[in-house]
């Protein structure tokens, strides 16, 4: 049984083995400030880690949970970056994480913990179970022409305070933001490819700003039956999806909550 340490915030010791797992050996990646900047704040963040025996200023196992609120005042807590170094895969040490985890999510009062995972098996075990499930896939433009709407475009994550805490996922290397009068977007850009992954507006005003805007296919993650994609098809668009992530739930009390959707950005 190893010691699994928790701290407020991330060590350098995790910060390094979450770079080294998930952006270096992965080829990708700006900083660990662009991606989680929310990793600074101690007060939301807790980082469970175990240092490698022989060298206790190096982390070879590790995940982050991060306690959000729900509008019912209830917290619960946003499990992710769970990785081992790969000298020490096999060993125990991901299942000793999570038990962890479990015990200090019940310590602090959170009412269930909540991850994004494409191998739901994984945490089966671990008494987390199936809540809903995105769908993903890329959105083509439609053969007619758009009408003409006025719009203008900005970086993202711009100067706003709310924007700069939440950060880019980790296959973005850049963002912008696009608004009309009655829309938004926000694009994120990175390995040759457009994710839509933000919008704001009635699903009318939404399919009317992609189609003035869009020029090349664009990657769309989306809840099941979303009217934004009822809309775009009824359009024109050809919109080709795929079960996508699975998201699982792991009630810490007798009475299970709804918890809201959460935004592709906010994910960990």
């Amino acid at each position: 049984m190893s010691d699994v340490i928790a701290r407020a915030g991330a060590s350098e010791a995790a910060r390094a083995l979450f770079w080294d797992v998930f952006f270096s050996s992965r080829g990708r990646g700006v900083s660990l400030q662009a991606h989680f900047p929310w990793l600074e704040n101690d007060r939301e963040v807790t980082c469970l880690e175990i240092r490698d025996p022989s060298n206790l200023e190096s982390a070879i196992a590790a995940l982050i949970i991060r306690a959000i609120e729900l509008p019912t005042g209830e917290s619960v807590g946003l499990i992710g970056l769970v990785c081992v170094h790969e000298a020490w895969r096999g060993t125990g040490l991901s299942v000793e994480l999570m038990s962890a985890a479990m015990g200090h999510a019940m310590h602090n009062g959170l009412s269930a913990l909540v991850l994004w995972t494409q191998k739901p098996g994984i945490y089966d075990r671990h008494g987390f179970r199936f809540d809903e499930q995105d769908s993903t896939g890329s959105i083509y433009l439609p053969n007619e022409c758009a009408d003409n709407i006025e719009y203008v475009t900005s970086d993202w994550p711009g100067s706003d305070t709310h924007d700069r805490e939440r950060g880019l996922p980790p296959f973005a290397l850049h963002g912008k933001r696009i608004k009309s009068e009655c829309a938004e977007l926000i694009l994120l850009g990175g390995a040759n490819r457009v994710t839509l992954a933000e919008w704001q507006g009635e699903d009318s005003q939404v399919a009317s700003l992609i189609q003035a805007v869009m020029a090349e296919p664009w990657v769309i993650n989306v809840c099941a039956q979303s009217a934004l994609v009822a809309e775009l098809t009824k359009r024109g668009f050809r919109v080709d999806l795929v079960p996508g992530a699975v998201r699982m739930i792991k009630w810490l009390t007798s009475r299970p909550l709804k918890v809201h959707p959460i935004k592709l950005i906010d994910r960990i």
